[in-house]
């Protein structure tokens, strides 16, 4: 009988040989980072303060939260702001665990960092589509604001995560990465204080978008 010609195996590429590929994902995965990077990381005192950046205004929404319970009402006033406060808060230290302790190898912690920012980003973004629909009523300074907030915090997770995907930028990674947990929050906290300056102004009908505020309870 004839042989059948063995099949060669395939030699690994060398991305497939290092110990942490990069993924070129926009939310990248644990353990993901350069490990020679770890003294950069050191260096970057303001890299590691950015990720309390979300501290702010997560404790700001979970103290103060009554201005967007009355932008829900009446539709929306189970929306559950003040755990969506908590939320953001808690995303600052789970930040620093998952880029900063951990940085260079795999975590629970970038895991719970990565999901918990994940699901903060979506929850404060449908924000808009409510207010678009009527359902909420926010006043469009602090709807405009937060949009451009969204976008522009996006743009930024892109270019670190391309930054970190090629391995060869660590400034770069390290200032977008920086803007990313910088920029969200400052307009979530503008947006805020909008919507709190809109309420002084007139806590009896502030103005909205298109629609009038429903006034707080008594």
């Amino acid at each position: 009988k004839s042989r059948r010609p063995r099949r060669r195996r395939r030699t690994p590429t060398p991305r497939a040989l290092t110990p942490h590929a990069r993924p070129t994902s926009m939310w990248a995965a644990g353990g993901a980072e350069p490990e020679e990077w770890q003294d950069a990381i050191d260096d970057a005192w303001w890299y590691r303060v950015s990720s309390f950046c979300y501290c702010y205004p997560g404790l700001l929404l979970l103290l103060r939260p009554e201005p967007l319970y009355r932008a829900a009402l009446p539709r929306c006033g189970w929306f559950p702001f003040r755990l969506m406060g908590a939320s953001v808060a808690l995303n600052g230290p789970l930040s620093y665990m998952g880029d900063v302790v951990t940085w260079g190898r795999p975590s629970r912690w970038k895991t719970a960092d990565r999901v918990l920012a994940t699901t903060n980003t979506l929850v404060t973004s449908s924000l808009i589509p409510f207010g678009a629909l009527g359902l909420m009523h926010f006043p469009l300074a602090s709807v405009a604001v937060l949009a451009v907030g969204i976008v522009a915090a996006l743009l930024c997770k892109r270019r670190a995560t391309l930054a970190i995907s090629a391995a060869t930028n660590c400034r770069e990674y390290l200032i977008f990465h920086s803007l990313w947990h910088l920029i969200l929050p400052a307009a979530a906290t503008i947006a805020q204080l909008l919507l709190e300056w809109n309420f002084a102004q007139d806590s009896s009908e502030p103005v909205g978008i298109g629609v009038r505020f429903i006034p707080y309870a008594s």
